[in-house]
């Protein structure tokens, strides 16, 4: 595991230098024009893709990150970017980019116009980090440049200031857009143009909010607020006793006043129970997580994610990004093929290169990562509780500039976030945090956009962000 200091020390002679960037060569960037409909409307866009070849101090090219921009034709001449990147660490932009919030929908093997593009209130760059989609390092050497989070997002951040000055984009608002790691990615690339004097408007948080300040929760109150999403679990698959709630709305409510009002002050004298208050409290714990009391942890008086998981139903595990579903969740294999054709035929991109994440070849990125966690929050990953990145990155980046907009978006059936937890998290800000904040929760798993109805209501919420935002 790397250090914060060690790896900021390993970094500090590669940095980009966005002077150094230059030209993307001719023939890896291809220009097309295209429309789609939407809602009765015609969008008449250009699409972009390409590689910006990103260099260090000395101009030696260090790596080749591959984006997808899309462009309105045509629009005001501040219209809002947004740059959008996907989780892993070691995913590409497919998901966000063919999934959610790009102009063409995957949807039965093929790609649609989406209704739901983002295009229409922001142009779009999907990213692609180093050693995912068609983007690499230049040598095998450089690939530990890449593959830690602190390194991650000081190439993601040049990055972004390489695009702007490339497509002369300096004056239009910029926005930023994460979905599980791309959260602390892109909580960290606001930390990093703040310092460098470049302020973002806005950053949507989709999937991985509970790095979102400097505050973390307490021990037990983190514990607690789990529970509301283990309940509504237990209630979705007819495992709670009808005595807790006769719907989904009821159970979370109760859930949440039983885990605030009795289980999370419990905890914090956990010490002094008795035995026969620590097997009251463990039996009430699984009554409301419709589990069998033996599955709680007896010293802490816990429930971990993945105990939960696989111990609802028996013979059985929940998926973690849905709870929703049992097993592994979707497979998403038949999307390489129209995602493909799509990059060669319809964005004129050919290349050689296999596109990693969706085609073989890739290296074990996620398995050989570095991580910036602590030993708490690394022990929290483990029992499933997502990445382990807990960096004060936005309490900075709003410190710089109190006028950044922060929007969460959590699904409640996503086993690595809690609503309950993003809104503990932002009433426990500063100030200025609170104001800059904005939690939504939705009726979706981890990928909240793959439900119609949540993805065209998140749609909204976030096209209604980048409107108010703009400073």
């Amino acid at each position: 595991m790397y250090s914060r200091r060690s790896i900021l020390a390993t970094l500090g002679a590669v940095c980009i230098s966005t002077s150094a960037v230059g030209q993307l060569p001719n023939d890896r960037l291809m220009v097309t024009r295209h429309s789609i409909r939407v809602r009765g409307s015609t969008l008449h866009y250009d699409a972009y893709a390409g590689r910006l070849p990103l260099t260090d101090e000395m101009a030696r090219v260090r790596g080749h990150m591959f984006f997808t921009a899309y462009r309105m034709i045509g629009g005001k001449a501040r219209r809002p970017v947004t740059f959008l990147w996907n989780g892993g660490p070691g995913g590409p932009s497919a998901i966000l980019h063919f999934h959610s919030f790009g102009p063409k929908r995957l949807e039965g093997g093929r790609l649609v116009d989406n209704p739901d593009t983002l295009l229409t209130s922001t142009d779009l760059v999907f990213v692609d980090p180093i050693g995912t989609g068609y983007s690499r390092p230049e040598r095998e050497e450089d690939e530990p440049l890449f593959y830690n989070t602190l390194g991650d997002v000081s190439w993601a951040t040049r990055f972004v200031e390489a695009w702007l000055d490339r497509f002369d984009a300096r004056s239009s608002p910029v926005y930023a857009l994460g979905e599980s790691f791309g959260v602390p990615r892109v909580a960290g690339i606001a930390d990093a143009l703040s310092a460098r004097h470049v302020p973002l408007e806005g950053i949507i948080l989709i999937s991985g909010g509970k790095i979102l300040i400097d505050a973390a929760l307490p021990p037990a109150r983190n514990a607690a607020l789990k529970l509301p999403g283990q309940a509504a679990t237990a209630f979705h698959h007819g495992r709670l006793a009808p005595a807790r709630g006769g719907d989904i709305e009821t159970v979370r409510r109760r859930s949440l006043d039983w885990a605030t009002s009795v289980y999370e002050p419990a905890l914090t004298r956990i010490g002094l129970l008795s035995d026969s208050d620590r097997n009251h409290l463990a039996s009430e714990l699984a009554g409301w997580a419709g589990v069998d009391p033996s599955l709680v942890d007896r010293s802490a008086l816990t429930l971990d994610m993945r105990m939960f998981r696989s111990g609802l139903i028996k013979g059985k595990t929940l998926y973690a990004y849905d709870m929703r579903l049992i097993g592994s969740g979707p497979d998403r294999r038949a999307d390489a093929s129209p995602i493909l054709r799509y990059f060669a035929d319809d964005l004129g991109y050919r290349t050689d290169l296999a596109y990693w994440g969706i085609e073989p070849g890739q290296p074990p990125i996620n398995a050989e990562w570095k991580y910036t966690g602590d030993s708490a929050a690394i022990a929290d990953a483990t029992a499933g509780g997502g990445p382990p990145e807990r960096q004060p990155w936005i309490s900075r980046a709003i410190g710089r500039d109190p006028a950044l907009r922060v929007l969460v978006a959590t699904g409640h059936w996503d086993s690595q976030n809690s609503c309950a937890a993003n809104r503990a998290l932002r009433l426990l800000g500063t100030a200025m945090e609170r104001k800059a904040m904005i939690v939504r929760c939705y009726e979706g798993g981890h990928m909240i956009y793959e439900d119609a109805p949540v993805r065209q209501k998140m749609a909204l919420d976030i096209a209604r962000f980048i409107k108010a935002v703009r400073r």
